[in-house]
């Protein structure tokens, strides 16, 4: 990628090496790691600086002619550059140029922010030598006027708040151009959202569009696309981020024969759309359906649309695309389960997850791509997704939804359960599992069958597939009772169980 501005414009203009700029011969590179290190971190946020390899500098100032390096040794440098910044973590390389000044080859390299400060570097960098053994210690480095230092305690505190004050969606693209955004895709959202922009964006250019849209970074002399016009308004949406991708599963047996599999690529909120289009179309079933407690039939559904899609968008607009791994929406007999990277956030415990108490407290990872979601009407405001679902699953006297635990929080996997009118064999739906349960499992299996109506120990018993209640089932629901999740509502022979509602 060329540098934001020309080499000349900073060579011949004076500048001698401070906090932005730096010379080197370029004969032993090992030094400037540490210096790339430092830029990357921009402590001071001064959109990085640059090291010019092959200029010799005098109190800080350039000498001409440059000294600079040799054409047949070019690539070795630039491999071993490669193999140096490899001990910069996280990874980090650099945009680099190969220019010629008066005559000699010059090696220009932008050291751009990095998006995941504080970045570190090894302390001991050795000259490439066999068998050589060195410390692998690592230390913060920051640059302080035309000096690369080792950072403070206090120093590492900001370079972490740096880092969190921006989602990753605001974050630049390094890899991309703003050639990469599409006009037409931008165009289609203004027209689609009633815009005032889509009137006056026939006589802008792209790059106006993109602006205006608040999908550029950069600099002024080297502007970048933002992850999110990469992610919501180009073509080439994959090549940017691969695992950026919804896959539907339809899973009619455990043995796996039968299964679909259907991908939807592209921009991420054509995926979604396509998506819940085809589980629209081809999973979802309804029917009449006469309630006890209700005069008159109402229309049911095995899954009701609005909570499926409250989920998936959620999905969409929460997921980390740099984990290597796409959203997956698997149907079975007896539920959909979305699954997603990551996991559910720390600040929420055990508890709230077990009682869907999710609500947000701190910074969105995508809080550009949530407001894009929201103007389609793809996403419902802040904090009001899940109960939008909720309300959809109760009116359609459907279970509540599970979160399942995965160790680590690595992934959230949400279960939505199927409208127990719609089980395939007209039998109700079977917590049976092939392995012996825990009592977080038994508990949670009884939370789910309470969520829809109240139900006495036996029937309990009978839903999570045993003929008599266990020690171990009593043992929970006690537990449960303590815990206020749960309460009796008679007693004597006929104890029901209720679950205790918010």
């Amino acid at each position: 990628m060329a540098l934001p501005i020309s080499v000349e414009e900073i060579l011949f203009s004076g500048n001698v090496e401070d906090e932005r700029i730096e010379y080197k011969t370029g004969g032993v590179l090992e030094p400037i790691i540490h210096t790339i290190c430092a830029f990357a971190n921009d402590i001071e946020n001064n959109d990085g600086g640059y090291i010019f390899l092959g200029i010799k500098a005098i109190n800080g100032k350039p000498v001409y002619p440059p000294v600079g390096i040799e054409e047949d040794k070019l690539d070795s440098l630039q491999q071993r550059l490669l193999e140096l910044c490899h001990m910069i973590e996280p990874f980090y390389f650099p945009s680099l140029e190969i220019c010629t000044v008066q005559g000699k080859k010059v090696l220009a390299l932008y050291v751009h922010s990095g998006e995941e400060r504080p970045y570190q570097a090894r302390i001991s960098i050795p000259e490439r030598k066999e068998g050589m053994k060195t410390s692998k210690e690592k230390a913060v480095y920051i640059r302080r006027g035309s000096s690369t230092v080792v950072a403070s305690l206090e120093e590492i505190r900001e370079l972490y708040d740096l880092a969190s004050r921006t989602s990753f969606d605001e974050r630049d693209n390094p890899y991309g151009e703003i050639a990469d955004i599409s006009r037409e895709k931008m165009i289609g959202h203004l027209q689609r959202t009633h815009s005032t922009l889509y009137s006056l964006s026939a006589s802008m250019t792209t790059q106006e569009i993109a602006k205006a849209m608040r999908l550029v970074g950069g600099v002024k002399d080297n502007p970048m696309p933002k992850n999110v016009g990469l992610l919501m308004f180009s073509d080439k949406t994959a090549e940017f981020f691969p695992y950026a991708y919804i896959e539907l599963i339809d899973l009619p047996d455990a043995t796996g024969k039968g299964m679909k599999e259907k991908t939807f690529k592209g921009p991420i909120q054509t995926q979604l759309e396509e998506a819940l289009n085809y589980i629209q179309s081809n999973w979802l079933e309804s029917k009449l359906f006469k309630a006890e407690a209700k005069k008159q039939s109402i229309l049911i559904y095995n899954y009701p649309y609005r909570a499926i899609k409250e989920f998936l968008a959620n999905a969409v607009y929460h997921k980390d695309y740099r984990i290597e791994e796409p959203i997956t929406v698997t149907k079975t007999k007896e539920a959909i389960e979305i699954k997603s990277f990551p996991g559910l956030a720390r600040q929420y415990s055990d508890q709230d997850i077990r009682e869907l108490n999710l609500k947000s407290v701190g910074d969105y990872r995508n809080r550009r791509i949530g407001e894009f979601l929201k103007e389609l009407r793809l996403t419902e405001g802040r904090n009001t997704g899940l109960p939008t679902a909720i309300v959809a699953l109760k009116e359609n006297l459907s279970p509540l939804p599970v979160y399942l635990q995965v160790p680590e929080r690595l992934s959230t996997i949400v279960r939505i359960y199927a409208q127990k009118e719609f089980v395939v064999d007209g039998t109700e739906i079977s917590y049976r599992t092939s392995k012996k349960r825990t009592r977080e499992e038994i508990s949670m299996a009884i939370l789910m069958e309470l969520s829809s109506k109240d139900c006495s120990g036996r029937e309990l018993a009978r839903k999570l597939g045993s003929s008599n209640v266990s020690l171990t089932m009593k043992i929970c629901l006690t537990e449960l009772e303590k815990q206020g999740r749960i309460r009796k509502i008679s007693n004597g022979k006929y104890t029901r169980y209720q679950l205790v509602r918010n």
